[in-house]
């Protein structure tokens, strides 16, 4: 999505694929991105891979992100 398209919907949270070239630093020092609240606070999860393929593996996918939101809590 662009970020055009995001910040109007004012995300508590942000996902990513862990393979994605951005970092929570790198959204936190640019414009646009730096404003909103899901960055502000570091929410970031980052999802891999398994979730992306119809398979018992994509179950692991989603435990880890569960894991991750219960981290931030």
């Amino acid at each position: 999505m662009s970020l055009e398209a995001i910040i109007p919907r004012h995300p508590a949270y942000i996902m990513l694929m862990k393979s994605a070239p951005i970092e929570l630093k790198d959204m936190q020092g640019r414009v646009g991105w730096k404003s909103m609240e899901a960055v502000q606070r570091g929410r970031m999860l980052r999802a891999d891979d398994r979730l992306q393929s119809p398979s018992p593996a994509a179950f692991d996918g989603m435990e880890d992100l569960a894991r991750q939101l219960e981290a931030l809590k």
